[in-house]
């Protein structure tokens, strides 16, 4: 099988766009998790333009096709910072060769982010909001929200998740058990009940500081769409400012995080119930961050996260009320 270095075989796909290919680069300069892809290298053509060659597995050829629709449709309804995978000929934006799946990418430079340093600028908190109340209220009410919700397929119910990964828990990491239990506890009196009658809304899905390829100034792209679809309206909000926090609690209340808020409450795109429940949300989707640290075995990054879940649990009632 030929893998991401043989630039005569990935020319029998990208020649499917109109592409020829005259170097690779490898994948040390892209950004996203690599594991979203089974073989990924970034590749330049004839012209001197950069794209990002991906390949996927079978059994997730549907899954990215319906993703890649999705990224277009967004690109059509001008939201920013887009940048959908190409289309070859025959219009799909996956390519079969030999029973192998490729998608070809644009490739969107941008610069290091600063960390931990970047926790305190406020003018990332406005880009990252100014981003969601572009997506927000240029996908609502359109078609691409009524088929998602006769899909049916996207919606992602956290709560049910929580309750699914404390059950593994038990089950796979007992070392941990009861660490973890009290932080769901703490869920049970408000967020079970509440969260599926939380508007839905189209979301990202990953939203957070990592997923975004940053200027100097401002943002010149979004990725990782890879759980986009119908979500509580205030999901990506809590998946952003969580990932802030577990860089440093104290961030939590620190000038991006701040402006963040101010700018997308203003907004009035998030409900009322919504913003009522900022807390939970964000304590229930450090479940799945953990879920991920499990899944990899990072036993830095659960002991991290395991003493962070704590934080917030332990802050619940003040917490961005």
């Amino acid at each position: 099988m030929k893998d991401l270095t043989d630039i005569e075989y990935l020319n029998r796909v990208a020649r499917g766009y109109g592409l020829e290919l005259r170097r690779l680069h490898g994948d040390k300069e892209i950004t996203g998790s690599p594991e979203r892809s089974l073989n990924r290298t970034m590749a330049e053509n004839t012209a001197g333009e950069k794209y990002i060659v991906e390949e996927f597995a079978p059994a997730r050829s549907q899954k990215k096709q319906r993703l890649g629709e999705n990224q277009h449709a967004l690109k059509d309804l001008a939201v920013p910072h887009v940048h959908p995978p190409l289309r070859n000929r025959d219009g799909s934006v996956l390519t079969e060769l030999e029973g192998r799946f490729f998608q070809i990418t644009p490739f969107v430079p941008g610069g290091a982010l600063p960390r931990p340093e970047y926790v305190v600028d406020a003018w990332r908190g406005e880009a990252m909001a100014e981003f969601l109340i572009s997506l927000y209220g240029k996908t609502s009410g359109t078609d691409m929200i009524r088929q998602e919700e006769r899909d049916g397929r996207s919606f992602f119910s956290i709560a049910a998740y929580v309750q699914r990964i404390c059950r593994e828990i038990d089950r796979r990491n007992p070392e941990i058990s009861s660490r973890v239990r009290p932080v769901a506890t703490c869920l049970e009196d408000r967020f079970m009940d509440v969260h599926d009658r939380v508007p839905r809304i189209f979301c990202h899905g990953d939203f957070h500081v990592m997923n975004v390829i940053w200027g100097t100034s401002g943002i010149t792209g979004v990725i990782d769409w890879e759980f986009c679809g119908l979500r509580p309206d205030v999901y990506d909000a809590a998946n952003m400012i969580g990932c802030i926090g577990i860089e440093d609690p104290n961030a939590l209340g620190g000038p991006l995080v701040t402006r963040f808020l101010e700018k997308l409450t203003a907004s009035g795109l998030i409900s009322k119930r919504g913003w009522e429940n900022l807390a939970e949300f964000i304590i229930a989707l450090r479940f799945a961050w953990l879920a991920e640290w499990l899944r990899n075995n990072d036993r830095e990054m659960i002991e991290l996260e395991l003493v962070y879940m704590k934080i917030l649990a332990d802050n619940q009632a003040t917490l961005f009320r």
